[in-house]
């Protein structure tokens, strides 16, 4: 947007200075992320057979998911949805 703005000139729109609020982005892209995981939160929640597990997680063999507690998951035949989280590996 704010590229936009400053070639406004150039479409015959006569604008101030054109400044970034970083603060006020970031809240912006936070409450349209967490909107969409609550409404993907909520979707698998209310879906019969879907149990929804929280936490770090890695596969540690085919469809089978090792939890940071040293839990085993084993999707087994059913479907394995992974959520990535926003960290990079090592």
């Amino acid at each position: 947007m704010a590229q936009v703005a400053r070639r406004a000139q150039y479409y015959g729109v006569y604008t101030g200075p054109v400044s970034v609020d970083i603060a006020a982005t970031m809240a912006r892209v936070n409450k349209i992320r967490e909107g969409g995981r609550a409404g993907l939160e909520h979707l698998l929640t209310s879906m019969k057979n879907v149990t929804l597990l929280r936490g770090w997680a890695r596969f540690v063999g085919p469809r089978i998911l090792g939890r940071e507690n040293d839990d085993v998951a084993t999707a087994g035949d059913a479907l394995a949805v992974v959520l990535a989280g926003l960290k990079p590996l090592d």
